[in-house]
């Protein structure tokens, strides 16, 4: 029998922890110390070991959420052709999500909100997924800093997209449509 080291352990009920905010949110209820607890199966005072206040639980939840989705969109555009479709379909599944799930959601609306705009900087994970995600599916030859670039203008697509509706996100096949049109050719994939 094998035991869990104490590091184990602490990430195991930080995890809990962000899955109990995150459900607070998914339910349209206010993160409360209490009700997440409730949520997690933790004591109330567990949680101050971990997050300081409840702003911070709930930036380390919604964080969370991103990157969970981001990873989920990762496996879902594997069978695509080509650079272009997987990067069209990655943004319009993100949409989907930001649209349907009110923690990724929330993602949209604290990147935006001036009270976290020092929070506005693309955050060092979001970039070594997308990049990650971009790799190995971009011509053999270009840069780190060109990698770099076609990182950064998928998600600037992506926060406009999901800041701004228009007629080109009325639909699912608009939206493809305008990607297509005007993403695919900024990001040199052409």
């Amino acid at each position: 029998m094998t035991h869990a080291s104490t590091e184990e352990l602490a990430l195991d009920t930080r995890t809990r922890l962000l899955h109990g905010a995150l459900d607070c949110i998914r339910r349209g209820a206010r993160v409360s110390f209490a009700d997440v607890a409730r949520s997690s199966g933790v004591a109330r005072q567990t949680i101050y070991a971990y997050f300081p206040d409840r702003d911070s639980l709930t930036n380390a939840a919604v964080d969370f959420a991103a990157i969970q989705v981001t990873r989920d969109v990762i496996a879902r555009t594997e069978s695509c052709d080509s650079a272009a479709d997987a990067l069209v379909e990655a943004l319009v599944a993100f949409y989907l999500a930001a649209k349907t799930d009110p923690a990724v959601g929330q993602v949209v609306a604290m990147t935006l909100h001036p009270r976290t705009a020092d929070r506005g900087t693309i955050p060092s994970e979001a970039m070594r997924l997308v990049r990650s995600f971009v790799r190995p599916r971009l011509v053999i030859g270009r840069s780190d800093a060109e990698l770099d670039e076609v990182a950064e203008v998928f998600l600037r697509y992506l926060l406009s997209v999901l800041a701004y509706s228009s007629t080109n996100t009325e639909t699912v096949e608009s939206l493809r449509t305008f990607l297509q049109r005007r993403m695919v050719p900024a990001l040199g994939l052409d």
